[in-house]
């Protein structure tokens, strides 16, 4: 039985119609293999390609742990007090300006 096989408006094939006269969509499956002669080259050797990623990821959570600490002390944020007055909360590694007021 011949195929009706049905295009889009850029004339790719997308749809046909099979033997029992269900409607298909054709599927393209790329070719994925990887080519075994080729090995991978390394830009640099193993070692030092460890040991830089070793200090990325300690850069990496330094900077998330002081993210972290900076908001667990609670920097920049206000304290109010029951006398009516509020004080920035001072912060762990950087050097903010305490502010004062009254809300009362």
């Amino acid at each position: 039985m011949k195929k009706t096989i049905f295009t889009d408006n850029t004339g790719k094939p997308t749809l046909y119609v099979d033997d029992s006269g269900d409607m298909q969509t054709i599927k393209v499956i790329p070719n994925t293999t990887q080519v075994k002669d080729k090995p991978r080259k390394n830009v640099i050797s193993p070692f030092w390609d460890l040991v830089l990623g070793m200090i990325l990821c300690a850069c990496i959570g330094g900077l998330f742990a002081v993210v972290i600490l900076e908001w667990l002390a609670g920097c920049g944020e206000v304290t109010y007090f029951a006398d009516g007055t509020w004080r920035t909360n001072e912060c762990l590694f950087q050097n903010n300006n305490i502010e004062t007021g009254t809300w009362k």
